[in-house]
């Protein structure tokens, strides 16, 4: 009977692990693909951003870079390649960046990839483990089109100014003239000569 006992409890403990097992490979199997479900979506999200954002290692090889920050810089296939390689150094330098991190990590800068100028904000922060080990996150927002608007903005303002002084210089023209004119015809109306009176007419007329 104890054996029968002993027995009983061993395959209860047994078939306990085994549905525990079961139990757990399951759960398991749901957390992958929700994990699976939710990289997608990041990974989806991160692409489909229209802000650019890269991040960089301390060697300056691209290790994450997404399609907006590819399609501001006109380059494809940006994974593992040579930061500054792809940036054309310049106001994007990795050494520029650098400075722009330890300035404050904000900037407008101005760039030229294939001869087409795109005003950029370029944000930079620090990335990594150890600060003197740490890489960077580079953040570029394209604001090409705002910076448009504003000029062309500015461009009316300044028409409309003109247009204002121009009104008001003509107007200020226009009430001497006028008064000119209705002496004139005045003189032609109410004055008549004695003698020269053809000239007289053609000279009030020429006057108006």
């Amino acid at each position: 009977d104890i054996q029968m006992a002993l027995l009983s409890i061993a395959l209860f403990g047994l078939l306990l692990v085994g549905v525990l097992y079961i139990n757990s490979r399951q759960k398991g199997r749901e957390l992958g693909r929700r994990f699976t479900d939710m990289k997608s979506l990041t990974d989806l999200i991160f692409d489909q951003m229209h802000t650019g954002v890269a991040a960089i290692d301390r060697l300056g090889t691209v290790t994450l870079a997404n399609r907006a920050l590819e399609r501001i810089l006109a380059a494809r296939g940006m994974l593992g390649k040579s930061w500054d390689e792809i940036s054309g150094g310049g106001p994007l330098s990795l050494e520029q960046l650098r400075r722009l991190m330890a300035a404050g990590g904000e900037q407008e800068i101005t760039i030229r990839p294939d001869n087409h100028e795109i005003v950029l904000v370029v944000a930079v922060s620090p990335f990594g483990t150890a600060p003197g080990d740490s890489g960077i996150v580079v953040v570029a927002y394209d604001i090409t089109r705002l910076r448009e608007y504003e000029r062309k903005a500015l461009r009316r303002a300044r028409l409309s100014e003109l247009g204002d002084l121009a009104a008001g210089v003509a107007h200020e023209i226009r009430n001497p003239l006028n008064a000119i004119s209705i002496a004139a015809q005045r003189l032609a109306a109410e004055f008549t000569p004695t003698e020269n009176r053809e000239e007289y007419s053609a000279f009030t007329a020429q006057i108006r």
